[in-house]
């Protein structure tokens, strides 16, 4: 039973990359970028109103902040860095596509 599960799946999947090579579509999506109340480029304006970068995730439960685009380390994701010492606004990565220098 375990045997046909994992070649239906893997049938599946050969469809699916079939189907998305044989149709290809650009799209392009809109996303706000944000800056904090001293001009700065951030992640994030206001958690509580919801006005966070999509791509800003957290890992260690909730204790650690990084991005989609940011590079994995060994093991684990990398961190974002806050400005003041850490208790400022989130710092964009240099990855970052919606603030790198041709967006600025």
């Amino acid at each position: 039973m375990q045997e046909r599960f994992w070649i239906g799946l893997e049938n599946v999947i050969e469809i699916l990359i079939w189907t998305n090579t044989n149709m290809k579509e650009k799209r392009t999506i809109e996303i706000e970028a944000y800056r904090d109340s001293e001009g700065n480029p951030c992640c994030a304006k206001d958690f509580t109103l919801g006005q966070v970068c999509p791509f800003y995730m957290t890992y260690t439960m909730g204790s650690g902040e990084t991005c989609y685009f940011l590079d994995y380390g060994v093991g684990k994701p990398l961190p974002l860095f806050r400005r003041k010492d850490g208790e400022g606004t989130l710092i964009p990565h240099s990855n970052c596509p919606i603030w790198n220098k041709e967006n600025e």
